[in-house]
């Protein structure tokens, strides 16, 4: 079995492995497949290939978040480091775990510990990431210098990992010893832009925007009243965001017109949201603008904010103006930007799990 290990911050982790398991399935398609995670149950049994073994497990804590905007620093580095003060015996029962199931491969996104379990179990372990918590921790140790050890701690765990595939928009990961650059791993959409709205059932006159705000949804959205033309449709998935006059998809009714997320993102003409790896990659596959809200003590969001924008047309909306629904002068600003000139590949997937291949 290879055992892949994923954060529960937000869905973008699991959403990248997955799409390395999907790729390792057409190549090899006996592999047998594992996944634990603490990500949330319907995405993870939505995204995995079929006869995956997936059972929970948490080895990191991500950020805690009230919502896809607030951040809990004080209390993220207190988790962690509760975490670490049971490390002993999460690596040993996640060890005997792995020797039960005949693991002879880990991967991580990007909890640490699964490079001390891949070290006791004595197999290969790979890292698939465009950052690390302890890049990510840096700037709150800075403000609470008590939990410095949680960063030592993370780094001591990477210097065991065999190899790191690091995407692009990366932050540092210099605490991995070994590391080789991958392409984006984004999921696309197989329909057209023309077939995706026809299936999501979008009047072919109006501008539609996907409202996007990941795992951790967004507080008192459904209150947000926006100046935007009358020939704009707002789009939700999210149950606690729909304001009023929007449309909402639930699950079931996706299920029913058989339409995945990136589908949705397809038929959009704009993604509405907070830029992380996941919806990032996504839009880029799916060639969809974005719009987005600034993302505080995240130090993956400076990156994004610097690069992205030369591989699809992007606009930033200060968070002030979001709340406040004056939106309409940056959606005018990013219909008049133009379409990129440079194409980013988003074949990743493909060659990760080449590289997984080659470590068997």
């Amino acid at each position: 079995m290879l055992l892949f290990y994923a954060s529960g911050h937000g869905l973008g982790h699991i959403s990248r492995e997955s799409g390395v398991m999907k790729a390792l399935k057409k190549l090899r398609p006996e592999l047998k497949l594992g996944v634990r995670t603490p990500a949330a149950e319907w995405f993870v049994k939505e995204s995995i290939p079929p006869g995956t073994l997936y059972q929970p497990a948490q080895l990191d804590v991500g950020v805690l978040q009230i919502d896809s905007l607030q951040m809990e620093i004080l209390g993220t580095l207190e988790k962690y480091a509760g975490l670490i003060s049971r490390k002993a015996d999460i690596i040993a029962a996640e060890a005997e775990w792995c020797l039960r199931h005949s693991v002879e491969l880990i991967i991580s996104d990007i909890p640490p510990f699964a490079f001390d379990i891949a070290q006791k179990v004595g197999v290969p372990s790979i890292c698939i990431a465009n950052f690390s918590w302890d890049w990510i921790y840096r700037p709150y140790v800075e403000m609470f210098p008590d939990y410095e050890y949680v960063i030592e701690d993370i780094a001591e765990s990477h210097s065991k990992c065999g190899l790191c595939l690091q995407t692009p928009f990366s932050g540092d990961l210099s605490s991995f010893p070994r590391r080789r650059a991958i392409p984006l791993i984004g999921r696309s959409s197989h329909l057209s832009k023309e077939e995706a709205r026809a299936r999501a059932g979008f009047p072919p006159d109006m501008k539609v925007i996907l409202f996007s705000f990941g795992g951790f949804g967004l507080k008192n959205a459904e209150e947000l009243k926006v100046d935007l033309e009358d020939d704009t449709l707002i789009v939700v998935t999210q149950p606690d965001a729909q304001a009023e006059g929007w449309l909402r998809f639930t699950k079931n009714e996706m299920k029913a017109k058989d339409l995945s997320y990136p589908d949705l993102i397809r038929a959009a003409d704009v993604v509405i949201t907070k830029p992380g790896y996941g919806i990032v990659s996504e839009c880029i596959a799916n060639e969809t603008r974005m719009l987005y809200v600034e993302r505080e003590l995240f130090p993956e969001y400076e990156i994004f904010a610097a690069e992205m924008g030369k591989y699809l047309p992007a606009q930033h909306l200060p968070s002030e103006d979001f709340f406040t629904g004056r939106w309409k002068r940056y959606m005018d600003m990013l219909w008049n930007k133009p379409e990129p000139a440079e194409k980013m590949p988003v074949d990743g997937a493909e060659e990760a799990a080449g590289i997984i291949l080659g470590m068997l």
